[in-house]
């Protein structure tokens, strides 16, 4: 029923007799000190487990008794206490030694020999060792249905199990065919309302989440939390995984206030039971850190994590799996506040945990890689990410993982990276095949799907393929009105990329009831507080400024630069935009000497993330470049201008408008000097306009030609 300390107490009770009755060297004393581990290590008090066992292992070893089945037992205990430590190897070393024990009397195909085999299984799957991990599994069950027991909680255990490694390796769909079948073994065991089917159903449910069918799961979670009622355990720790769990859903859908109660009530059964100090309060901890990071609460969220790496280390799992995804979660805070030396710090401290615990092959160690190589490609090591993300699929890979969430998010970031160097077309394949893995994986019509959608928009975009764009950013719009995900993130997003599209064919008015949506999801969902709001403001100050109305246009771009110093992430990037937005208003103004300051801390935190020779500071040049020119300092602008054109040449987006709208200054420039230079610099702009349909700049080119 989940009371740990009453059975402890009762436990202790029957210790107290033999003791009175000195019967302590016996293998009875030595089976009820195995239990007391088995108590502990629910608790998570994993010291004492350990030290129980031991004690048990040394009775039994005194008597004689070392090479019997009880002390198989006991070496099993001991090797799952130091498998929830995060010593896999380790134990592994006891899993292999009891099964010796099995094997020498004879016992290796028992029940006993069953439940080992599944624990040993579930190391090797963890360390990343899925296929050895599943073929122990299966031959657990071999021995199952070899003492018929097929119909029985044993057989539903390592069906639970086989399910779990399937799930861990996002393959949902095997993940869910293991766990119905576990559940319809349950119901012929006529266990069908015990906490066993209700923890199943509970995973059940985090499947049909992971395929964003959100309504399946919600219905799933309610049934396993009716049963934890029915059945006098919703006290219990399992309970409160299912409530976890179920908060985790409702964080994919942006309802962080209802995620929040649930984890409260987590907590609070942890803190009942008294296993707030165990492993899976660490990770609850964590997941409430995530949810505060979505809000962009930054601060917050590390403190979260703070607390629980502290139980990880009072609990000793501070080299366990979970523990690598927890390091995984606070190198994600740092990269989304820009600090890429602080974020590349925790990737790595992650992957050194997981390799340490055996997991450096597994699909965890394989999404940390994909979060370093964004760190490199933010950093501007393109080639380093390049590398970093093919290492990242030799993982998926060689674990058989390839066609699963995680594959499609590798190619992902590769066609992110090649679209921000301007390689649409290899962005484009790259995006395609995620596209094609998701519908692999049965996610063809989920958030993630959406996402992609969206970036393959943004290439068509990129390619003046606006018609095409747009359609792309309503079928996602579309995926997310069916996976109930309007009003998440990537919704707000999704309108976005509408918004700047509509900008693009100067259709502001349509453009701005876009970013109107995307602020108003942002706002009702709680992430007034993230960057991508920040971004938001950004573009409408833009949409103001256009309109001419220079004052609210700055008050938004205000706002902007205050939610990214309140997050911490003023020397990002994105930050970095809204300085060269404000700086561009004052150049409208004539008030160069204020346009120059903006304009400069923009290129110093450009420079100082390794970003001066990207597309952004090649459009910083051109304004950096107008303010010279403004000046008289025509040596200086063309000096700009060109390097400007050099980074859209060496980044591979020399044929853009931007790029054009470059070399419409610089040929002026020459034109101003005296250059002959000017009719081909003119010439080559002309063409690049003519190339993306800029119909609007090619007839004012043509108009200056003709006054020459």
């Amino acid at each position: 029923c989940g009371d740990y300390d009453r059975a402890l107490e009762q436990y202790g009770v029957a210790k107290d007799i033999f003791q009175t009755t000195g019967t302590t060297s016996t293998p009875a004393m030595a089976a009820l000190l195995q239990r007391r581990g088995v108590l502990y290590r629910l608790k998570g008090d994993f010291v004492n487990a350990k030290d129980e066992c031991e004690r048990a292992y040394e009775i039994l070893k005194a008597i004689g008794a070392a090479q019997t089945v009880g002390a198989a037992v006991v070496l099993h205990t001991i090797g799952t206490v130091l498998l929830e430590l995060g010593q896999n190897g380790a134990a592994l070393e006891y899993f292999e030694q009891a099964k010796g024990i099995l094997e020498i009397t004879r016992t290796d195909k028992s029940r006993a020999a069953a439940e080992l085999l599944r624990r040993m299984g579930q190391v090797h799957a963890i360390t990343g060792n899925v296929a050895e991990g599943l073929r122990i599994l299966n031959e657990a069950l071999s021995i199952a249905d070899l003492l018929g027991l097929m119909k029985t909680r044993s057989a539903g255990k390592i069906l639970q199990e086989v399910g779990s490694v399937y799930r861990l390796q996002g393959e949902n769909l095997k993940a869910m065919d293991n766990y119905t079948r576990c559940i319809e073994t349950y119901e012929r065991a006529g266990m069908d309302i015990t906490p066993e089917v209700a923890e199943v159903v509970g995973l059940l449910a985090v499947v049909h989440s992971n395929l964003s069918e959100f309504n399946r799961a919600h219905v799933l979670y309610d049934r396993a939390l009716r049963i934890f009622d029915e059945t006098g355990t919703q006290g219990s720790a399992a309970a409160a995984i299912v409530l976890m769990n179920k908060g985790a859903t409702l964080c994919k859908v942006a309802k962080y206030g209802q995620s929040f109660e649930l984890y409260a009530k987590s907590e609070a059964i942890y803190r009942a039971t008294g296993t707030d100090k165990s492993p899976s309060m660490a990770i609850l901890l964590r997941l409430k850190g995530v949810v505060l990071r979505s809000r962009g609460c930054f601060a917050e969220a590390l403190a979260a994590f703070e607390e629980a790496l502290t139980v990880h280390k009072l609990t000793e799992t501070s080299r366990s799996r979970d523990a690598g995804i927890l390091l995984h979660s606070i190198g994600t805070v740092h990269f989304h506040r820009g600090k890429w030396g602080d974020a590349h710090h925790a990737f790595a401290a992650s992957l050194e945990v997981l390799n340490t615990c055996g997991a450096g092959r597994s699909s965890a160690a394989a999404s940390v890689m994909r979060r370093l190589g964004q760190v490199q490609f933010e950093s501007g090591s393109y080639q380093k990410a390049l590398e970093t993300f093919t290492a990242a699929l030799a993982v998926v890979e060689s674990t058989g993982i390839k066609s699963t969430r995680l594959g499609a998010m590798i190619y992902q970031c590769i066609g992110t990276l090649h679209r921000k160097r301007g390689d649409n077309d290899a962005a484009f394949l790259s995006y395609k095949t995620a596209v094609e893995i998701l519908g692999i994986a049965g996610m063809s019509t989920t958030p993630e799907a959406a996402a992609l959608e969206t970036d393959l928009g943004i290439v068509d975009s990129n390619r003046a393929a606006f018609e095409s764009a747009v359609g792309r950013y309503q079928a996602a719009w579309k995926m997310l009105g069916e996976t109930q995900t309007q009003q998440t993130a990537v919704a707000a997003e999704v309108q976005l990329c509408m918004g700047v599209v509509a900008s693009k064919q100067a259709n502001f008015d349509l453009a701005d009831q876009h970013y109107h949506t995307a602020h108003d999801i942002l706002q009702k969902g709680d992430m007034s507080r993230t960057t991508l709001f920040a971004e938001v403001l950004q573009r409408q100050g833009v949409i103001k400024r256009i309109q001419g109305s220079i004052d609210e246009a700055m008050k938004l771009y205000q706002r902007s630069l205050e939610i990214y110093e309140q997050s911490g992430t003023l020397a990002t990037r994105e930050a970095a935009v809204v300085r060269h937005s404000i700086g561009t208003v004052y150049l409208e103004r004539q008030d160069m000497e204020k346009a120059e300051e903006f304009y400069s801390e923009a290129m110093r935190i450009l420079t100082l993330l390794g970003a001066d020779r990207t597309s952004a500071a090649a459009e910083l040049l051109h304004r950096q470049g107008q303010v010279d020119q403004a000046r008289g300092n025509l040596h200086d602008a063309e000096a700009k201008y060109a390097m400007a054109v050099k980074i859209f040449e060496a980044t591979g987006t020399a044929k853009s408008h931007k790029c054009a709208e470059v070399l419409q200054c610089l040929a002026t420039v020459h034109e101003e000097l005296g250059s002959c230079k000017a009719g081909e610099v003119r010439k080559r702009a002309m063409s690049i306009f003519s190339l993306v349909g800029r119909a609007k700049h090619m007839a004012h080119l043509i108009s200056n030609r003709d006054h020459h």
